[in-house]
């Protein structure tokens, strides 16, 4: 049986959700249908990368977050001092 290649987008998304999910190296194996080696391989390679774009997610999801509620009280305090705009 010929060697199965993995990229490294699947690598690296395998490890984040193992993180994300809070998987053990088992289960994240199971899920992804690789040897648990492998996934011990791929943690040791991109652990921390994946924790970096994780945090960087994470922020970017907070920010976005607080410019809809920007949006959202700049749009009621115009409503309330001037009315309706049109």
């Amino acid at each position: 049986m010929p060697k199965r290649q993995f990229t490294e987008e699947f690598k690296k998304k395998t490890i984040k959700n193992m993180i994300r999910c809070k998987l053990t190296t088992k289960e994240a194996a199971q899920k992804a249908k690789v040897t648990e080696t492998a996934i011990g391989y791929w943690e040791d390679r991109y652990y921390y990368e994946a924790m970096k774009e994780l945090a960087d997610e994470k922020r970017q999801r907070k920010r976005s977050a607080a410019q809809k509620d920007n949006r959202k009280s700049v749009w009621h305090q115009v409503n309330s001092i001037a009315g309706y705009w049109r």
